[in-house]
């Protein structure tokens, strides 16, 4: 068996590299715990926006349920609108035309 000997600056180097090595090996599992960590929080933020979006998708059918429909109601109100503005814009023309011809 032979051995090779190692002078201070090369024992020193080897260890050097060797502690830079394990710190970053320690870093990587730092990150790496870091990354689960903020993935479990991920997955609980994400079940918790699913349960809160069905509890409002209830509530909306609920009150959907609870109210009368307006929607008809809108559309005949919208259309007796444009029929009043209609009626007003052919008034206005009708009094210019009458304005026009007697002066």
């Amino acid at each position: 068996m032979e051995f090779v000997s190692i002078n201070s600056s090369e024992k020193k180097y080897g260890k050097n590299n060797i502690l830079y090595a394990e710190l970053g090996i320690l870093e990587i599992k730092k990150r790496k715990k870091r990354y689960w960590e903020f993935r479990k929080e991920k997955k609980a933020l994400k079940e918790l926006l699913e349960k809160k979006t069905a509890e409002l998708k209830k509530s909306i059918s609920l009150l959907k349920k609870t109210f009368p429909k307006f929607e008809e109601n809108i559309s005949e109100i919208e259309k007796s609108e444009k029929r009043n503005d209609l009626d007003l814009e052919i008034e206005k023309i009708r009094k210019r035309i009458d304005e026009i011809q007697y002066n």
